[in-house]
């Protein structure tokens, strides 16, 4: 059966259009209609045209959007996985024929022809889409909406913090302050890093007092770290990316771990500075349905949830092509995550 539905596309810097398509459910698709989207930096970055050209030249037309909750047809609440490892999509394929999805692989989220909602397969601004189930996952009646929606970010941060390797008595500097690295900050105190030995650096005061509860907060405009860490999360990328992980090697100790999250276009470094320290680095991206599977577990606990809560932010309600406007230009300076609202577009 053939479904009339909606996407919203970005077809140009800063322009949006309303498309109308037609949703046919494969066998093993489950049709989900979004609650809650949730903004990351890298869909605004398509918005505002922040990529090289040939990249915006590559991803236009683009449906946005990887994070979000959704309820399919029975009315049950359910997380999208936004990664569709190459077993899932090919019904050919073995897992274990895969050296990123099989058990001691990379992980699925490294699988070089796993699709990803809105890079490489349209995202989730869709009145109606249809998903494979093995990449759909329920979500507790007792988990708010708004935390759900989260379930994505902070499963990146369960896969960083989980493959960093982090114990009992180890120490931990996050810099960054924007939802992802107070996510990793909040992994790292629930995987047992004590606060005092949990430290997140940034330059938003509101952001910062958010992470207060499990993390002790350092200003980098004004505070100096007199310490080194056994593990340091750089949580940044953009235009600063480069600088930020000169500062973030320096809060290495020698043979430490540096996990790089953040995301540019251009990283410049010297090889030199990591040589001398011994440092290990760990670049890691997006997650698997285990990750989110573990996120939504996490968010069951009664403290976890709480500090979750404090990632959320402001939402938008979907009316029109605008409405997306409003919400890409608030994301850049919200406190929290910023949310898209799907429940009263007509």
């Amino acid at each position: 059966m053939v479904v009339k539905a909606y996407a919203y596309t970005i077809v140009s810097p800063r322009k949006m259009a309303r498309v109308g398509t037609n949703v046919e459910a494969s066998e093993g698709d489950v049709l989900l209609k979004p609650l809650l989207t949730g903004i990351c930096p890298s869909d605004t970055a398509y918005f505002t045209g922040a990529r090289p050209p040939d990249v915006l030249k590559r991803a236009y037309p683009l449906i946005p959007f990887h994070e979000c909750v959704a309820e399919d047809t029975s009315g049950r609440v359910v997380i999208p996985v936004p990664n569709i490892p190459c077993y899932v999509r090919d019904k050919n394929r073995s897992r274990d024929s895969c050296h990123a999805c099989r058990t001691d692989g990379a992980g699925e989220n490294y699988c070089p022809d796993a699709l990803f909602s809105s890079s490489n397969a349209p995202g989730f601004a869709r009145t109606l889409f249809a998903h494979p189930k093995e990449c759909v996952l329920p979500v507790h009646k007792n988990v708010p909406l708004e935390v759900a929606c989260l379930a994505e970010p902070l499963s990146v941060a369960v896969h960083a913090t989980r493959d960093a390797g982090l114990e009992k008595g180890q120490s931990v500097c996050v810099v960054g302050d924007g939802p992802i690295g107070r996510a990793n900050a909040l992994l790292a105190y629930a995987r047992g890093i004590r606060k005092e030995d949990n430290y997140i650096v940034g330059v938003s005061e509101s952001r910062l007092k958010r992470a207060s509860d499990y993390a002790t907060t350092m200003n980098a405009s004004h505070d100096s770290i007199e310490r080194e860490f056994d593990t340091v999360f750089e949580c940044v990328g953009g235009d600063s990316h480069s600088a930020v992980l000169q500062r973030a090697l320096g809060l290495v100790r020698p043979g430490g771990k540096l996990v790089l999250l953040g995301q540019g276009e251009a990283l410049h470094t010297s090889s030199r500075a990591l040589m001398k320290k011994g440092v290990t680095i760990l670049p890691r991206v997006r997650s698997s349905t285990q990750d989110v599977a573990e996120a939504l577990w996490r968010m069951t606990g009664k403290e976890f949830g709480r500090h979750a809560a404090q990632l959320v932010g402001d939402s938008v309600h979907v009316r029109d092509v605008y409405s997306f406007e409003k919400a890409f230009d608030v994301s850049t300076y919200s406190v929290g995550k910023q949310m898209m609202d799907w429940r009263k577009l007509e």
